[in-house]
């Protein structure tokens, strides 16, 4: 559900872009998701969703079609 309405409605996210990448060969972070390469970014973050809006916008036509 997040996913489509991301694509749909890019607006009820807060997903700025960053550089993420998975350590593989350090021996204190190995296997670790790591943010904020100088690089430049290659995915966006969600950090926050209008989950109310979010939620209504799949529920509502779904209680409208059953009814």
């Amino acid at each position: 559900m997040p996913a489509t309405g991301c694509a749909t409605n890019p607006c009820l996210f807060n997903a700025p872009t960053a550089v993420v990448e998975i350590e593989t060969h350090s021996e204190l972070t190995k296997g670790q998701t790591v943010a904020g390469n100088p690089a430049g970014p290659n995915a966006r973050i969600c950090l926050e969703v209008d989950a109310e809006t979010l939620t209504a916008m799949f529920t509502e036509p779904l209680c409208r079609a059953f009814q």
